[in-house]
């Protein structure tokens, strides 16, 4: 494994870890649905603690921000993040150093879970890793224009930008109609432009692809 794809590894590694922990402690439980739900308790993003919820323990409503993408709905939603960063890590991981994509994945789940904060009204709680995994799109969409305008030139790089992010905001729309609106598109939202951000600001977007 080149040094590139190392963050991608152990990103995957850590939600894998995760998912077995909940899977361990079901069978210690007698119920892994009862595990899922008291760990959904504890590490996932509840905006009502944000206001006069209670929470369950005392520094839950500043953890949470940090906690919320460890735990899946399931091992099909977690297969769908891994799968996402399998890909990024084909498509960004040699223009990204190691250390950049921590920074965009770890200031992306900060930034989705601001923006769930800050938008949602719901009660259900916002769990997964889509947050950081949209970060790392954002990085992707900053690294493809400037890409595209080296090679291509402003016209092509505007047009093939305005695109990709059509076609995103096309399959986020569909995704959401097949989920019920059962969907945190502000996680989403806000994951993606902090990548985009975050890559611009540390200057990979504009570093020469290898």
């Amino acid at each position: 494994m080149d040094r590139a794809h190392r963050p991608y590894f152990w990103l995957a590694g850590v939600l894998i870890t995760a998912e077995v922990a909940v899977w361990l402690l079901g069978g210690a439980a007698g119920s892994e649905a009862s595990a899922r739900l008291w760990l959904v308790g504890r590490l996932g993003f509840w905006p009502g603690l944000l206001g006069d919820w209670q929470s369950n323990f005392r520094l839950q409503p500043i953890t949470m921000f940090a906690t919320y993408w460890l735990i899946h709905a399931g091992p099909i939603h977690l297969a769908g993040n891994i799968a996402l960063i399998g890909w990024f890590a084909r498509q960004i991981g040699p223009a990204l150093r190691p250390s950049e994509t921590v920074e965009i994945w770890v200031g992306s789940v900060l930034g989705g879970g601001i923006a769930f904060g800050a938008l949602s009204h719901s009660f259900s709680p916002m769990i997964g890793a889509s947050g950081g995994a949209f970060g790392l799109l954002g990085a992707y969409v900053a690294i493809d224009h400037v890409d595209s305008l080296r090679t291509r030139g402003v016209r092509y790089a505007r047009i093939r930008t305005g695109i990709i992010c059509f076609v995103i905001l096309t399959l986020s729309l569909v995704d959401f109609t097949l989920r019920d609106a059962v969907l945190a598109w502000q996680a989403h939202l806000g994951g993606f432009v902090t990548g985009l951000v975050l890559t611009w600001a540390t200057g990979a977007a504009s570093r020469q692809s290898p």
